[in-house]
């Protein structure tokens, strides 16, 4: 019942458990909330606020946008049933581009995304926290620390390339430590990097480091595409090795 997204996998062979996953929020208005991306800072803001505060912020933050239709999505977002609810890590990003003043809407998907890359500044200091919960079978990886964060610095006026460098920074640190107690209970020590999120030059770069750091092998794709060509191509190797072996 989610719109899967941002998760851990552990694989051997055709066969994955999966053991990790960023915490699932509202998607108010299904696939409009990857070009009204407005809705998904809504989305995030009512989970790390609750739903009078969060509403509160997201009424001064998308303040170009129609005040009713933000309190109708917001009563959206708090019924369970009337939207269905996502992990995806593309969504979160779009959600701290609309918190941090980029955009409300795109033209194109990745576009907030790929801005907010763009704002990054290695001269900003600091980094957001995302809470890892749960043991290493079933990781909640949980950005509304990071979400509140990056609110308080856009009230006190901080410009995108402040919000946008904490989040990568976090968000870094995030998936390593996830990947590092995996890795702790399972044995297994290669990492492999498989989405849309991962044609963030900046996060790999954060990533290269962090990984060789935490002793992990670090496979990032190279001649098949990183976002939904080459999840594809995967899911076919895990189908034909099915067909193969009969299951």
């Amino acid at each position: 019942g989610t719109v899967w997204g941002g998760e851990w996998f552990v694989g051997r062979g055709p066969d994955f458990t999966r053991v990790g996953h960023l915490l699932p929020v509202s998607l108010p208005g299904g696939d409009k909330a990857a070009v009204e991306i407005w809705r998904m800072g809504v989305s995030w803001l009512m989970a790390a606020f609750g739903e009078e505060r969060g509403l509160r912020h997201a009424a001064h933050l998308f303040n170009d946008c129609d005040a009713g239709k933000v309190e109708r999505l917001a009563r959206i977002c708090r019924r369970p049933g009337l939207s269905a609810t996502t992990s995806s890590a593309g969504r979160l990003f779009d959600a701290v581009a609309a918190i941090a003043g980029l955009r409300t809407t795109v033209t194109y998907e990745g576009q907030a995304a790929m801005e907010l890359e763009a704002a990054y500044d290695d001269r900003v200091e600091g980094e957001y926290e995302i809470r890892l919960r749960g043991d290493a079978s079933s990781l909640v990886i949980d950005p509304r620390p990071a979400i509140r964060a990056a609110v308080s610095d856009r009230l006190k006026n901080a410009p995108p390339a402040v919000l946008s460098t904490r989040f990568h920074r976090g968000m870094a640190r995030a998936v390593v430590s996830a990947c590092a107690r995996i890795s702790e209970s399972t044995g297994l020590n290669r990492v492999a990097a498989g989405g849309g999120v991962f044609q963030n030059m900046r996060l790999l770069d954060l990533l290269d480091t962090a990984m060789l750091d935490a002793d992990l092998e670090w496979f990032v794709p190279s001649r098949v595409p990183a976002n939904d060509g080459g999840i594809a191509l995967g899911q076919a190797w895990i189908a034909a090795q099915k067909l193969r072996e009969g299951r």
